[in-house]
């Protein structure tokens, strides 16, 4: 269900170019990533920023035995 409404915003002009734009910047600065300057529509920003809090979220409370052990 939040898969659909995240592509129909996708698909969508939900907002105007120029706020589009000045939230790609925005997006771009905080997460210090430059994927998100490549949307093109804010629903394709909110799915990048979604995936992007649960990446950092997983990394900020992984536990010791769900880290990756190399045995040498």
């Amino acid at each position: 269900m939040l898969k659909d409404l995240l592509d129909c915003m996708s698909q969508d002009t939900i907002s105007t170019p120029e706020k589009t734009d000045q939230l790609k910047d925005e997006l771009c600065r905080y997460y210090d990533n430059p994927v998100f300057l490549k949307c093109k529509s804010m629903g394709d920003l909110v799915k990048m920023s979604l995936k992007e809090m649960l990446r950092q979220n997983k990394k900020n409370f992984q536990g010791p035995s769900e880290k990756k052990h190399t045995i040498n």
